[in-house]
């Protein structure tokens, strides 16, 4: 019993380790949640990209005059309302996970304390020793596959919230720059892409008011 025992200390001990590394993954400042453990499936940055499908209908403004603005993609990410609130549903979906696995683990751990207390007293029968440390090996081997089964949905969900996002953001883009008769509409980011960039040039703040606006209206009307 106490070999055993200690075999199923150290199953325990490690599911309990895993538990504890999602536990301290907290949401930061921005509210998105930092990548430190296999739960965490951030949602990224939307990436601002025309769709390229065959189906897309491209139009054609162009003069012979080039018309150039950029977007500051820094501040879509903290500023549209779309990529926010779908950000602090990711981290409560994510914190009700970790609740749920560390319940559950915390239960796993005060039964596994209290047999190995009536194992060392000579309560336990050896039937009743060999029946309770199946149980509880059970108990391990299912919340291992809940963990693996909470993190794919997390990622599922991060994954398609992401590509919603930037299916809206590239196909709003198309249709602002026909409307407004750009050339390009380039992306600014933190030294990345355009580094620098006349203000007469940007048109962040019409872009992220009027998709703020869209999605307000669609989130009302749906």
């Amino acid at each position: 019993m106490i070999n055993k025992g200690k075999n199923l200390k150290m199953m325990i001990a490690t599911f309990m380790l895993s538990v504890a590394m999602v536990s301290c993954n907290q949401p930061n400042n921005s509210g998105t949640v930092e990548a430190n453990d296999s739960m965490n499936t951030e949602v990224s940055t939307p990436e601002v990209s025309v769709d390229k499908t065959e189906n897309s209908k491209k139009v054609s403004t162009f003069n012979g005059e080039l018309k150039i603005v950029f977007i500051d993609t820094d501040s879509l990410v903290t500023r549209y309302k779309f990529f926010t609130d779908g950000n602090d549903r990711m981290v409560k979906m994510e914190q009700s996970m970790r609740y749920r696995l560390e319940s559950k683990s915390k239960k796993l751990q005060k039964e596994y304390e209290e047999y190995m207390r009536q194992g060392k007293a000579g309560l336990l029968t050896l039937k009743q020793q060999q029946d309770t440390e199946a149980s509880l090996t059970k108990q391990q081997q299912d919340l291992a596959t809940l963990e693996q089964n909470l993190t794919d949905k997390l990622m599922t969900e991060k994954q398609l919230l992401n590509t919603q996002i930037n299916t809206t953001v590239a196909e709003f883009i198309e249709i602002y720059r026909v409307e407004k008769g750009y050339t390009f509409i380039m992306q600014k980011q933190t030294l990345n892409g355009v580094l620098s960039g006349d203000p007469s040039l940007d048109v962040t703040d019409e872009v992220i008011s009027r998709l703020n606006a869209k999605y307000e209206f669609e989130t009302k009307h749906q």
